[in-house]
């Protein structure tokens, strides 16, 4: 795999993580920019600005929870938090930051919230299976152990790989195609089923429940889970902790939505 596609200066480069997740930010641009929907819930620069605070709040929040996460590997030399090209990079927390401080925003600016991010939500899900993959040219966010090479595993040997030293070498399950699959599916699934939802708020609600299923059935079979806690009888990791209280948050969201809400205009 490749981590660094090439140099500027010193210590900074061009990430294929970061690369992945243009890439996946200009598709999902193009998907919604030019959609008949979007221009009926602001203007072109209105909504260019949105998604650039949307980015820009999304990598505080990854960083900021990946950093809280990853800790003690950031204790002994604090000045790393600030230092990009140094791991530490949740999508759990981009996702909270998004819907914590775009809501804000849009209201300032009185643009409806809930329409605003359901019409995002259908299309999020594609630009993180893209962005996954840059998780995998990485080799952050890599996969458990497995006994002996197969078609369906993963071998990092680039010294740049963030994984363990060592395990370069040695196969490992390909965790970052398990979660771009998953995010892949809930893309197709939201296609199928955003008709279906009626009542302003349900098209996100469920986003954020699939994000979260999705999360928490993919760190079983990854190989940095870190501190394991025991829960009715499963070993959780604190991310799958995470994902289970913002599911119950977000499942609560959209109960309330479907029996309160507004009903979806049709146009």
């Amino acid at each position: 795999m490749c981590p660094r596609l090439f140099t500027i200066y010193g210590p900074i480069a061009i990430q294929s993580y970061g690369f992945m997740i243009v890439v996946g930010l200009l598709v999902f641009l193009g998907l919604t920019y030019f959609h008949p929907r979007r221009a009926k819930l602001m203007t072109g620069d209105t909504y260019i600005n949105a998604v650039f605070i949307a980015l820009l709040v999304g990598v505080l929040g990854g960083r900021t929870l990946g950093v809280i996460a990853d800790w003690p590997s950031f204790s002994a030399n604090p000045i790393e938090v600030f230092y990009p090209w140094v791991g530490g990079f949740v999508v759990l927390g981009a996702i909270l930051g998004i819907v914590t401080v775009m809501p804000i925003y849009l209201w300032k600016h009185n643009i409806p919230v809930f329409e605003t991010l359901d019409f995002a939500a259908v299309y999020a899900p594609l630009m993180q299976a893209i962005a996954r993959f840059g998780c995998l040219f990485s080799g952050c966010c890599y996969g458990a152990i497995v006994s002996s090479p197969t078609w369906f595993t993963v071998t990092f040997t680039n010294l740049e790989a963030h994984i363990p030293q060592h395990l370069l070498g040695v196969p490992l399950l390909p965790t970052q195609l398990f979660a771009a699959m998953a995010s892949a599916f809930i893309f197709i699934l939201m296609l199928l089923l955003r008709k279906k939802f009626t009542y302003i708020g349900q098209t996100v609600f469920f986003y954020l429940l699939s994000e979260n299923v999705a999360r928490f059935g993919v760190d079983f079979f990854r190989g940095d889970r870190g501190t394991l806690s025991h829960v009715l009888c499963f070993d959780l990791s604190q991310f799958q902790i995470y994902s289970a209280t913002f599911f119950v948050i977000c499942l609560i969201g959209f109960i309330a939505v479907s029996l309160y809400g507004k009903k979806v205009y049709v146009d």
